[in-house]
């Protein structure tokens, strides 16, 4: 799953099983995640129901953190799960199957906190996801947020586009800008100096013609 289709889904699951020795039955795993999960500490609130041709034969439970299963209705495999201490959603539990689909994929529903989620092969962390993507994103204001490299496209761009335009002078360098104007400051005192040079010639010439 890329960035993108991290953003457009608040939650997705993934199932997965593996035979066991009985012919039909199968150990079947759901894993799960949710974009807001960290917002209410990892405890996950799961219903996750099951076609009703896939018999469960025990309660969903997990190895690896707390987990509380309890069926809704004995008519089908439905279950509420809290979890918590895990990062991401995961059960386990023993289901009779009597025929695998052609695809190998199982069929499930699944809703966290009332979202329904999307089955995908392989389902990430999206909270881990969505933190990172905002993590790398800079507010532009009216221009939206950007990631920090588009800021500097969008910027280089800007810039590009601003000073493009002949009839607007671009920005001046603050160094050139500074010996610019030392130049003609130095060329303006060079201008008097040699102004009043030519006065005292001038002045000398006259006052020696006069004593002659």
């Amino acid at each position: 799953m890329n960035a993108v289709d991290a953003q457009s889904t608040k939650c997705c699951f993934s199932l997965g099983y593996n035979a066991t020795q009985s012919p039909h039955l199968y150990r079947v795993d759901v894993n799960a995640s949710h974009v807001d999960s960290r917002k209410r500490d990892n405890a996950y609130v799961v219903m996750i129901s099951f076609p009703p041709e896939y018999v469960v034969q025990d309660n969903p439970s997990s190895p690896y953190s707390y987990v509380s299963c309890l069926r809704k209705d004995d008519g089908n495999f439905t279950y509420r799960c809290d979890s918590k201490d895990k990062l991401t959603f995961y059960v386990e539990m023993t289901m009779l199957i009597p025929q695998i689909p052609e695809n190998n994929t199982l069929s499930a529903t699944v809703n966290i906190y009332g979202d329904q989620c999307n089955q995908q092969d392989v389902c990430p962390d999206l909270a881990a996801l969505a933190a990172s993507i905002n993590n790398d994103k800079v507010s532009l204001g009216p221009f939206g947020s950007w990631s920090k490299i588009g800021v500097v496209i969008f910027g280089s761009t800007y810039q590009h586009e601003v000073y493009d335009d002949p009839n607007q002078d671009p920005p001046v360098n603050d160094d050139n800008s500074k010996s610019i104007s030392e130049k003609n400051s130095n060329d303006e005192l060079n201008n008097v100096k040699r102004s009043e040079l030519q006065r005292t010639k001038s002045s000398r010439k006259k006052q020696s013609e006069f004593n002659v």
